[in-house]
């Protein structure tokens, strides 16, 4: 894998958690994340980075792309929802009863 494959994903990571930190820093109502925080989900977007980067090099079809693109994110956002507010395992226990 090429350097860039690399690094992509850590600016890409970096721009995300961006957003949290502003509103961390600011004290947005809602927001409170700590050192710990940042860490986690900049290990989390990261390795999502690198996951699609990975997969999307054996692939040149863009639409395989694409679909890869969608099931990394809907795999980051799902776990990144069950960290926060264990919305996952509340639906999974919803519809399991």
């Amino acid at each position: 894998m090429q350097s860039k494959n690399y690094i992509r994903p850590l600016i890409g990571a970096a721009v995300i958690l961006a957003i949290p930190a502003f509103c961390t820093i600011f004290r947005v109502e809602g927001w409170a994340w700590g050192p710990l925080d940042f860490i986690i989900m900049g290990a989390l977007i990261y390795a999502a980075g690198l996951t699609y980067e990975f997969l999307a090099l054996k692939t040149q079809n863009a639409e395989k792309k694409l679909l890869i693109g969608l099931v990394v994110f809907l795999v980051l956002a799902a776990i990144w929802v069950e960290l926060t507010v264990e919305g996952v395992s509340q639906y999974v226990q919803l519809i399991l009863g």
